[in-house]
């Protein structure tokens, strides 16, 4: 690989442009995301970190200990229902938060798994393709081959409608199996 196909660093220019845009797209998706969703994210990153659990055991000590009576302060609720209404509305607006994170999250990997689809499905034709050219200089040119059936059957174009049909067979006959 020569200097001008890489970007200084070693790194191949496609794959640095190609990581670059990927980049470029992540940062457009979150800057395009409503300000609840973003604060949602926000939330739910605090909430999954080593600081929001730390910040809960000491905030429940401390609670405990002061209703206890172990430190001499007034008790502010010695039942600890307080306490428990506390944490039982925390946890329902970290649940409701988490969700909605979870929720964009999870459309975010569905456009990359149809991102990823098509550019498999883009590939599988330019595939097929190149092994129609190759196949016609082959034969052209003379030359045998040992993988001619092969060959042949990877030349017929994936119909993506025709896999999807015979995965859901297998999981039906997988699932009548168990």
């Amino acid at each position: 690989m020569s200097e001008q196909e890489t970007d200084g660093k070693g790194t191949n220019y496609v794959l640095a442009r190609n990581i670059h845009t990927l980049l470029a797209l992540k940062r457009k998706e979150e800057l395009k995301a409503a300000l609840h969703v973003r604060f949602a994210d926000w939330v739910a990153a605090f909430a999954g970190s080593m600081t929001f659990l730390g910040s809960q055991i000491i905030l429940f000590s401390v609670w405990t200990a002061i209703n206890l009576g172990w430190t001499g302060l007034p008790r502010f609720d010695p039942t600890f229902v307080g306490m428990a209404t506390a944490a039982s509305v925390e946890a329902i607006l970290l649940t409701t938060f988490v969700l909605i994170s979870q929720k964009r999250l999870s459309e975010h990997t569905e456009n990359h798994a149809h991102l990823n689809l098509q550019i498999s499905l883009l590939a599988e034709h330019e595939i097929t393709h190149i092994l129609h050219l190759v196949s016609k200089l082959a034969a052209a040119s003379g030359i045998k081959s040992e993988y001619t059936a092969d060959v042949e059957e990877l030349k017929r174009h994936v119909e993506p409608e025709a896999v999807m049909e015979c995965i859901a067979r297998e999981k039906i006959n997988i699932s009548q199996v168990q």
